[in-house]
């Protein structure tokens, strides 16, 4: 499992091109952990697209949603304020098939999961 930080992310293809790109990891699973989260539930993963993210809070306050690609780009960014519970769809159908890390986090700490596209 890799540490977050800068990475050097090198792609040599069969022509032997090669693609360098530096990529910043600034997550991992073992963040701090949000309390005051209730409810977590994301479905369904593996997911062809579209996928339902279900949060419920003990008590309302304001996040960030994101989503990132496996290069550790943000590809979705929201912000919502207020909320208690919610039901967030999301559609990735556009997106190239792979693994995607949705990181739930506010000034408390994060969450995140995994997301499979298919």
């Amino acid at each position: 499992e890799l540490a977050a930080g800068n990475y050097l992310v090198r792609v040599v293809d069969q022509r032997n091109c090669t693609y360098e790109e530096e990529v910043v990891l600034d997550f991992t699973e073992s963040a701090q952990i949000l309390v005051e989260l209730d409810d977590f539930l994301l479905y369904p993963n593996p997911t062809t697209g579209n996928f339902v993210i279900k949060l419920g809070f003990k008590q309302a306050q304001a996040f960030d949603l994101h989503i990132y690609n496996a290069m550790g780009q943000l590809v979705i960014r929201q912000t919502y304020d207020a909320v208690l519970e919610t039901k967030i769809h999301q559609d990735l159908s556009a997106l190239e098939r792979g693994t995607y890390l949705l990181v739930v986090q506010n000034e408390a700490g994060k969450m995140s999961q995994r997301i499979i596209l298919q």
